[in-house]
């Protein structure tokens, strides 16, 4: 499991989160939703590791993270930014195996190189293999850092100590198409149901009723609500939260809900005061 408990963090007199709790266990989808400013990418950056909180801590597998090697934490755990930014002329496949990186010296080229392969498959990039990385269009970059972070954190032969991976993904639609959106998606969702964790921060309440297990809606730095899409996504909540006025209908062939705004109906301030957190699943890490 990938755990934060009460997490506080504050930069230039500002408060970013206060008194937070999310977890994402083996085999589970989560995704954070919320207005913008809501601090749904700091909290990933806090369960990366690359923000360090005021208050609370972060567990990898019951173990803090700042008690492990970095080197151990990127082969359990990959980060997609929400602009990844490469500036070398290097091929897509080469880029893609930047991911290897954590595994130098313990799972052999033949098993680099069939993760590698299997990475760019999975996200529909193996005809670029030999396209220059700066010559490809926004949403190709995106699918190849989506690659790249797969690798990352794929089995070789150091199965790195069989423990579930989790992927961070930052707004992974970024960029894309409807139908690559759903493919990025899903290939996340293939990974979570391999035994693995996804924390996905999404702009669009549909994308994450559609796809995830369970909704943490962040307000104001704080955690408004959580818990399985049905229970989250609802009028009052879209209100409460985005300032929405909408209607939340059934998907007929999965029962998930989705939001239909209002046609003419002027928005809302949302409410920034967050209340405290409700119905967390997250025991103490």
């Amino acid at each position: 499991m990938l755990a934060a408990a009460d997490i506080h963090v504050r930069r230039a007199g500002r408060r970013l989160l206060t008194g937070v709790r999310v977890c994402v266990e083996p085999g589970e989808t989560v995704a954070l939703i919320g207005p913008n400013g809501a601090g749904k990418s700091t909290l990933l950056h806090v369960l990366s590791g690359a923000i360090r909180p005021d208050y609370g801590s972060v567990t990898l597998n019951r173990t803090p993270l700042t008690a492990l090697d970095d080197k151990e934490v990127a082969r359990h755990r990959a980060v997609l930014p929400q602009t990844p930014e490469l500036g070398f002329p290097l091929t897509v496949r080469d880029v893609v195996a930047l991911g290897r990186s954590p595994h130098a010296g313990r799972s052999s080229r033949s098993a680099d190189a069939r993760i590698i392969a299997a990475a760019m498959d999975e996200t529909g990039i193996g005809h670029l293999r030999h396209r220059l990385y700066p010559t490809l269009s926004g949403g190709e970059r995106q699918r190849v850092h989506l690659a790249r972070v797969l690798a990352q954190v794929a089995d070789g032969d150091d199965q790195a100590d069989g423990r579930g991976r989790y992927l961070l993904l930052d707004e992974p639609t970024n960029n894309l198409d409807i139908a690559h959106q759903q493919h990025a998606i899903e290939t996340g969702l293939r990974f979570s149901r391999r035994g693995n964790g996804v924390v996905v921060v999404l702009h669009d309440p549909n994308l994450a009723a559609g796809y995830a297990d369970r909704i943490v809606v962040l307000v104001g730095g704080a955690v408004l609500t959580e818990g399985p899409p049905e229970a989250v996504v609802t009028e009052e909540l879209l209100r409460e939260a985005f300032g929405v006025r909408a209607m939340v209908h059934r998907n007929p062939s999965s029962g998930r809900p989705f939001m239909v705004p209002n046609h003419g109906s002027s928005a809302m301030t949302p409410d920034s005061r967050a209340k405290s957190q409700r119905s967390s699943p997250c025991s103490s890490p």
